[in-house]
């Protein structure tokens, strides 16, 4: 079972890429500070609670992180309505009462802006792999995911940053005579977790200090 843990390791780590695509600059964020995380758009409700303990963790020994949907009740106490809590739009209003009274300087929007998940197997004859013969599609078993992060302060009162994560993960491609067979041993929320934590990875060599 160890055997098999460390090979889908190897693959994964050997068959997928992620990358930032585009910034306007990279990001900083003052060691010690609250960073407020929006409700993650683009995933359900588990999988972005699921996301921000990963990030969480991430960041524990530079900052406190809170999840908007986790907040609801203090932040509806506070005036904030339901849909903005949900929404995935910076409200000036949102602003105001994130910097005012829940004492974060920052505010984290992630937003999965594309993902696809590939068959989970597929097998092509040499005639189906040459491009000239047939409309033959490269990604039909891979696994994509394209994730915005945009990074406000409050303080400063500006938008301090936004880059976009692009993560692909190929199939085991096995060479069988002439042509191919191809498994997808991971998942479209596969693709989205490994996007999402290079864009925390990368928050995390941004932060200052005092």
């Amino acid at each position: 079972m160890k055997n098999i843990s460390v090979t889908l390791l190897i693959f994964l780590v050997s068959c997928s890429s992620s990358k930032i695509i585009s910034f306007t600059s990279f990001p900083r964020i003052q060691k010690g500070t609250n960073v407020m995380v929006m409700s993650i758009y683009g995933v359900d409700e588990l999988h972005g609670l699921h996301l921000f303990d990963l990030a969480k963790k991430k960041l524990s020994e530079t900052n406190a992180l809170l999840y908007m949907p986790e907040q609801e009740y203090s932040l509806l106490e506070k005036g904030v309505p339901k849909e903005t809590i949900y929404s995935n739009q910076i409200s000036d209003s949102l602003k105001t009462i994130i910097a005012l009274r829940s004492k974060s300087r920052y505010i984290l929007k992630v937003e999965v802006l594309d993902s696809s998940g590939g068959s989970l197997f597929g097998s092509y004859t040499a005639n189906e792999l040459n491009r000239y013969n047939s409309p033959f599609n490269q990604a039909n078993e891979r696994n994509t995911a394209v994730i915005a992060f945009t990074v406000y302060d409050t303080d400063r009162n500006i938008t301090e940053n936004k880059f976009h994560v692009k993560t692909q993960i190929n199939p085991l491609t096995i060479d069988e005579d002439g042509g191919e067979s191809r498994i997808n041993f991971t998942s479209e929320n596969t693709a989205i977790s490994k996007a999402f934590m290079k864009g925390i990875k990368q928050l995390k060599k941004g932060v200052i200090n005092n």
